[in-house]
């Protein structure tokens, strides 16, 4: 007889190995009956094979595009509804975000603009598949690290698709508060690299729609988030696998004999998104210490702050 293991998801005794992750009957009947429901992709279509990898990429872009389609719908259109200034553990902790159609001509500032992109964004990744199945705490330790970087990547993306050389939200308000100063207290040059510095690089890479999608779900599902629990990093280990699988099969199919450096080069953008996230938190580290008078929301503030407790 093996030795009895315990399900990647929940902790019970378990050998059996459902969609390709180590999990219990009841997971598996969880995910069946709750998951399939609200539309989410099972993992075996990420399962590739030879015979099938054009089909399961297909799949698998397809679904990354409807969850995209929704989030830009939302992004858009919508509002949503908060009484008070939530942070990040009361977003998380509601069951479902409540929205209310946004009128044309509801005008919004760079504060409205940040809590709102921030809200869409924590919502859109807690529709993935692998997020859901993350125990509680693990859930709450990998969304607050990823969403202001997700959004940051999302934007750029906008920016790039818009012909922009610089992020903004989408009316275009700048993605930086306007201070109080006469003269600036902070560097301009710091100020163009949060801009610009990753819309360039997309610019350099001229990334597809489809690359798009798999980078974004990437910056996420990431195993090496700091204290994510052992069966967590099992989990987002198997799922990583899966997508970088699709992103390298896409390179290769798109690209042939230069995918692999395609695929390397897509990677790298994890990088320049980590050294956009280190401007930002100097940046607003140096609002602190200038006393500026820019309020940000709580849910922002917890992104940024996120950093400073690695």
């Amino acid at each position: 007889m093996s030795p009895t293991r315990n399900c990647s998801i929940c902790g019970r005794s378990t050998n059996d190995f459902n969609y390709s992750v180590l999990s219990c009957n009841a997971c598996k009947v969880f995910f069946r009956r709750k998951c399939l429901q609200n539309k989410m992709t099972l993992p075996s279509y990420l399962l590739f094979t030879e015979q099938n990898k054009e089909k399961c990429l297909g799949l698998v872009i397809q679904s990354l595009q409807e969850l995209d389609n929704d989030r830009k719908n939302y992004l858009f259109n919508y509002l949503a509804v908060a009484e008070k200034d939530p942070n990040i553990d009361e977003i998380m902790k509601m069951e479902k975000i409540e929205y209310i159609k946004k009128s044309r001509d509801h005008l919004m500032d760079f504060n409205s603009w940040a809590f709102h992109s921030s809200v869409i964004t924590v919502d859109y990744m807690k529709k993935f598949a692998f997020v859901n199945l993350l125990r509680s705490e693990d859930q709450k330790i990998l969304l607050k690290d990823c969403y202001i970087k997700l959004g940051a990547f999302i934007s750029s993306t906008r920016a790039f698709n818009s012909k922009r050389e610089a992020l903004s939200f989408p009316d275009g308000t700048d993605l930086l508060p306007k201070t109080e100063w006469v003269i600036p207290k902070i560097s301009p040059s710091l100020e163009n690299r949060i801009r610009c510095r990753l819309v360039g690089r997309l610019r350099e890479l001229n990334i597809t729609n489809e690359e798009y999608l798999l980078v974004n779900v990437l910056i996420f599902c990431n195993p090496a988030i700091s204290n994510v629990s052992k069966n967590g990093k099992f989990l987002l280990t198997s799922y990583q696998q899966m997508y970088c699988s699709a992103l390298l099969q896409y390179c290769l199919l798109t690209y042939q004999q230069h995918g692999p450096t395609r695929f390397t080069d897509l990677l790298g953008l994890c990088h320049v998104i980590g050294k956009h996230f280190e401007d930002v938190i100097h940046y607003y580290v140096l609002l602190q210490l200038n006393r500026s008078k820019v309020e940000v929301k709580k849910l922002v503030k917890d992104g940024i702050e996120a950093a400073y407790k690695v």
